[in-house]
Formats: C-alpha cells, structure tokens, sequence
C-alpha cells in the first residue's frame, strides 16, 4: 500500500466520522477498509475499460424489510470478501447509477484479529428514483432511504462519498474536496440574492427551480454554466444564434408542472391526514376512512404522473447547458440565451474563497488559480456583471458558485447539493 492511499482513505474518514446525520455509519477502520477496497478497484480496468461501481454500506435485512419489497436484491449463499478482486468482477454486471453492491459488517463469530471487518453480502436495486428525489423530483417514500454510506468510483483514483442525499467528499486528481457550503439552503448571499428574486417574483418556487435545474445539469454528466442575472440585458455575453424571443415559454411550462405535482401532493396528504384521522375516531369512521384512502390512491397517481413531467421539463430546461457556453436565465427564470460566450476583461480579477455559505474567507486568489476555463470565464463574468449569479458544475459533479455584490468577488467550491427543502415559513415569504 503506498503513502498516497494511506492518506488520502484517511482524510476521507474524517469527513465520515466528523458527519452528523445520525446515519448508521461504519466505524474508522471499517471505514478504512471500505475506502481502501474501492480506492483500488478504481485504478484496476476489465477488458480495457474502467470501472464505474457503488458499494454501499447497508445490511441485506434492512432492503428486505417489507416497505422496501418493490426493490430488487440478490443475496448469496455465502458472504464474499470485500476485495479489489470481488469488485472488479461484480461491477460489470452493475449499472452503478441505479445499484450498488451491499457491504456489511462481519459477525462477531466470523471477526478473527487482524482479520477483515467487512463483507460483501450481494447485490440490490435502489432504482433511478434516487437520483430523481436528489433532482428533487421523486417521493422521499422510494427507495430504500437514504441515510446510508455510498462510496461511487467511475474513474481512476476518483471517489464519491455520499451519506444520505448529501456528498460528504470527493477525492479526484489527487485533491480532497469537502462537500459542505450548502449556498442554496442556507443564509447567505446566494440565498439572500434568490430569495430576493423569488419575491420580486411572486414566485415561492423560484430558489427550488433553481436547485432542480443546478441538479439536473449535473446529473446529466456533461457538466455546464448557469447564470442567473438581475435584468434581461446579455452584456458582456457573445450570443451569436441561440439568443430567445420573448415568445418562448420554457419557464412557463417548468412552473406549470412544477404546480401542478405540488397541488396533487397537498391533496395526496390531506386525503392520507383524512383516513388516519377516521381510523382513530371513536367510534371509527371505516366507510370515510376508505373513502379518503382512496382518494389518496388517485393522487398518489397523479402525482407520478406530474413528477415525470416536471423531471422532463427540467431536464429540457438542464440540456441546454450542454451545449459550449452558458446557458444564461434572466430574473424571472426565463431562458435568455444558451451557448453564450463570456467576455474577459484584460484587468487583474482576485477571488475571495468562501468557507461557508455566509460568504467568510481570507484567502484572495488570482483568476488563473480558480479552475479550468468555464471557472474562470464565470468569474469574469461576475466581476462585470454585479448581482449576477454564476453556477459552474464540473464534468466530474463538482459544484463552484459565483456572485459579487458590488464589492468583492466570491466564489464557493464544493457546493453541497443537498436537496433538503428551506423551511415552511422562508418558503411563503417568498410570495408576501
């Protein structure tokens, strides 16, 4: 084992262990022994090619619980050994996107000293619904939960650590970047800036939508840039043909949709809220309770119905950052212009680097230090444009934000992309 594995597997523990979420979480030498196997298997190639592959750390017995039946999940006879081996032969066999392969402890009885802590007990389905709800576009009901820890490889030396439906850490290129600057969720001048928008709005909707379409470029791969401006003028943006009319009415169906599911999800828990509370009257109401448990049923319907429109309006909307440039949306979330080059300007540009979503830091970096080309070309375009909002989501899913507010030019690494929704109340703000 060489110096680089043994350090870098040990400053991803620490961000495992320093996590909150109340997960069931393996303890650091489980942890060490999980990294170390997926850190290997993620240098090794079948046939010439890479691997792509999760393993997760959940038991057989909890994604046989009868709330998870509609998942599928094969376990063997015997247990295998969590190896670089076993992992190189289960992978092709996987689509790591929507399955993973299970690890476990080992029982107590099996444990030998020094021995192995973990094994590998089979192979399960959590179904695409995870990404949809991380896009936040599925029931948190799919799926088998999400407060467990996933390690994710899909190129050499590179992991994913994700606990819940947040990413813990990424290690790539030799780098450990921390999630943890939850911009959109927490106060702070991204959030302040949208939440300043969705009022001017009317729109209680707006930061979300944001949010949706920030997911949905990333989950589509390609990586791209979102910027968000103050007005509808493309200054200091070359828009040679993909420039919009006003006539365009993109935005108008994302919020159609994204109306609709919500309208059919307030009917859907009223309904279940209804039959609960005819099932514990005294005396029971049975023939309401039915009545209103079937009422639920039919929203429940359709809502998946509107989900999987929403989930396609979205990922129109996403799409259009695949193409070379920005994909640029004007105040009212309306699609100015996509494909659009940024202009540069020939003057020094220093970014403050943010420790947190309130916008804290010390450090003052130069432009040519931030990044790769569409990192940099966002902070130029900030520094034109004050009160615009620039996005930039890497080819590998890593997440930079861009913003100034007249005065200092800030930039977030490692946005963590949490999908946790704001508060009820910051919510109806919104429309006051």
């Amino acid at each position: 084992m060489t110096d680089m594995a043994l350090e870098y597997p040990a400053a991803l523990i620490d961000a495992i262990v320093a996590d909150a979420s109340g997960a069931s979480l393996p303890t650091r030498d489980e942890c060490r022994e999980l990294l170390d196997a997926a850190f290997y298997a993620s240098v090794e190639r079948e046939e010439g090619r890479a691997l792509a592959f999760t393993l997760a750390f959940v038991g057989w017995t909890e994604i046989d619980a009868p709330k998870h039946s509609m998942f599928s999940a094969l376990v063997f006879d015997g247990s295998l050994p969590l190896t670089v081996r076993e992992i190189v032969k289960l992978a092709p066999a996987l689509d790591h996107r929507i399955a993973a392969i299970g690890v476990r402890r080992r029982p107590e009885a099996q444990r030998q000293k020094r021995g192995p802590l973990l094994e590998i007990w089979g192979i399960f389905r959590h179904g695409r619904s995870e990404y949809e709800r991380l896009e936040g576009l599925a029931s948190s009901s799919f799926g088998i939960g999400f407060d467990y820890l996933k390690v994710s490889s899909t190129r050499p030396a590179a992991m994913d650590i994700d606990i819940g439906d947040s990413r813990v850490a990424s290690l790539a290129g030799g780098t450990i970047e921390r999630g943890g600057k939850r911009v959109f969720s927490e106060a702070g001048p991204v959030r302040d800036l949208l939440m300043e928008a969705a009022r001017a709005q009317g729109d209680n909707s707006y930061v979300e939508l944001v949010q949706r379409v920030v997911w949905t470029i990333r989950s589509l791969g390609h990586g791209g840039t979102l910027l968000v401006l103050p007005d509808r003028g493309l200054k200091h943006l070359n828009v040679e043909k993909y420039a919009t009319s006003a006539g365009s009415r993109a935005t108008d169906d994302l919020r159609d949709r994204h109306r609709e599911y919500w309208a059919c999800a307030r009917k859907y828990s009223t309904a279940v809220q209804r039959a609960r509370d005819c099932e514990n009257a005294e005396p029971p109401n049975w023939q309401s309770s039915a009545y209103n448990a079937m009422r639920a049923r039919s929203e429940r319907g359709w809502m998946e119905v509107h989900r999987r429109s929403l989930r396609d309006a979205v990922r129109f909307f996403a799409s259009l950052a695949n193409v070379d440039g920005a994909l640029v949306l004007g105040p009212d979330l309306h699609v100015l212009a996509f494909g659009a080059m940024i202009q540069t300007v020939k003057e020094q540009i220093r970014v403050v680097n943010c420790t947190s979503s309130a916008g804290d830091g010390a450090e003052l970096l130069d432009v040519s230090m931030i990044g790769g080309a569409r990192h940099q070309s966002a902070a130029h375009f900030c520094w034109q444009r004050p009160k615009a909002l620039a996005v930039v989501v890497s080819q590998d899913g890593r997440v930079s934000c861009f913003y100034k507010d007249g005065v200092k030019l800030r930039m977030w690494a490692g946005v963590r992309l949490d999908r946790r929704q704001a508060p009820e109340e910051e919510r109806q703000s919104a429309s006051q």
